[in-house]
């Protein structure tokens, strides 16, 4: 069944409930959303919740979680909770899910899992988008939305046609429209096969349209300024973290001293391999302290080659793949957390952008930080302003070495300003841009 039981219900619930709060009111589009267990969720999460907090109305358009593969373990971002910050949601039904199963339920029927693994072979090909199947429905669903209803709309990618969906659905409603980047889009260096034409004039097309962009980190920013001739550089709204979020998670306790990395790799860029050879040159020192590198996520396979060519192969455990809630216990309870950008001394401005969420976790929870990262990326200069971490390039094994042996004998890096990367402190900017789209409008 393609169509959510929840959609009428839900539609039903946000555009009545709307009368309760004033303006402004924004109608935020996003395919990750809390329970959703992937990472692009924690942000729409927090978007959502800090900006209710900020006192718009937020109605937020997304698939229902009764597609989701799971939401156990995953109840972070108080999914459950956002109503009462001034968020309600609009679900949607979604069709075609079998051709993007990674985080959404798998069919029942063989046949249907069949044409599954056909057609992501066809979508892969193609290099089309595989969530295809859900844009015609969250269209639909928007027609509750009648103009004078919402102020402004928000859409965060990717996945990318969510911003295609932004403008139609902004045209509609006739209100300006903003985008949220959280990736490079088609200049992303780990996906250079996105340089498609029709992929770079849609995305030039959509920049030119939208009447505000927002990204992740500074070099991001230059890098969509300069690909595409912007006017104005778009706002730098960081990832962040958010202390509520935070609250009640325990530490893992491990009875050694734990190096802890959680999330994927795309070698040879963001590559493990430096920080085993550094594990592996501690030498005489390193012996004094039991330590283990402990693993989550998919890559075991990688992960485990990579330590056996670093010879450390006895010393490194692989958990798999797990919720949000278990990979935040154990950076929690970790001595030391490793954030990988690229093991590129140098890299080109898209590489010396990328700042990976899973650094303001570490800062949120207050774990020391070794980050692997180009000179001058804006992945260092975050550890910079936030302390308790320490950056070093793919080449400096014996300097990773060193920081390593420090931190085992204690001697922990201070703490800066971890607060400006808050999502109570980052909020106050995405409002700023939002509101002033609102104010620019005659009905206002």
């Amino acid at each position: 069944m393609n169509d959510s039981p929840n959609l009428e219900m839900s539609q039903k619930d946000c555009v009545d409930g709307r009368a309760a709060f004033q303006k402004p009111r924004l109608l935020f589009i996003t395919y990750c959303f809390p329970p959703m267990p992937a990472i692009g969720s924690v942000r729409a999460g927090h978007i959502a919740k800090h900006l209710g907090l900020l006192g718009w109305d937020v109605c937020v358009l997304c698939p229902d979680p009764a597609f989701y593969r799971t939401t156990t373990g995953d109840e972070s971002c108080a999914e459950l909770k956002l109503e009462q910050y001034g968020v309600r949601p609009i679900f949607t039904g979604h069709r075609w899910q079998f051709l993007s199963p990674g985080y959404l339920k798998p069919p029942k029927l063989s046949i249907l899992r069949l044409a599954g693994k056909v057609g992501r072979r066809i979508i892969n090909a193609l290099d089309a988008d595989p969530i295809v199947g859900w844009y015609p429905l969250a269209q639909k669903a928007s027609k509750t939305l009648q103009p004078g209803d919402v102020d402004v709309v928000l859409a965060t990618g990717n996945p990318w046609g969510v911003f295609r969906l932004a403008k139609n659905i902004a045209r509609q409603l006739k209100v300006p429209y903003c985008l949220d980047y959280r990736d490079l889009w088609t200049a992303n260096p780990h996906f250079a096969h996105r340089k498609i034409d029709r992929y770079r004039r849609l995305e030039a097309e959509l920049l030119a349209d939208c009447a505000a962009v927002t990204t992740v980190s500074p070099r991001t920013g230059e890098c969509l300024a300069r690909e595409f001739h912007l006017d104005r550089r778009p706002e730098i709204v960081f990832n962040g973290y958010d202390p509520e979020e935070f609250r009640e998670i325990q530490p893992d306790v491990f009875d050694h001293f734990s190096v802890v990395y959680t999330g994927q790799f795309y070698p040879p860029k963001r590559d493990i391999a430096p920080l085993f050879h550094a594990l592996g040159r501690m030498g005489n020192d390193g012996q004094r302290f039991p330590w283990r590198f402990h693993y989550y996520g998919f890559a075991e396979s990688y992960v485990m080659d990579a330590a056996r060519a670093a010879g450390i192969a006895d010393r490194v455990v692989l958990h798999g793949a797990v919720s949000r809630r278990e990979a935040l216990a154990a950076v929690r309870g970790a001595n030391v957390a490793i954030v990988i950008s690229s093991v590129l001394d140098q890299g080109t401005p898209a590489e010396l952008g990328i700042v990976t969420g899973k650094v303001f976790d570490a800062i949120g929870l207050e774990t020391p930080i070794l980050a692997i990262t180009p000179t001058g990326s804006d992945l260092e200069q975050v550890i910079a302003t936030a302390g308790r971490g320490k950056a070093f390039c793919g080449s400096d094994i014996d300097g990773m070495a060193k920081y390593l042996i420090d931190l085992m004998a204690g001697n922990l890096p201070p703490a800066n300003r971890p607060e400006e990367y808050s999502w109570s402190f980052l909020a106050l900017k995405l409002n700023s841009v939002l509101r002033q789209l609102v104010d620019r409008q005659p009905s206002a």
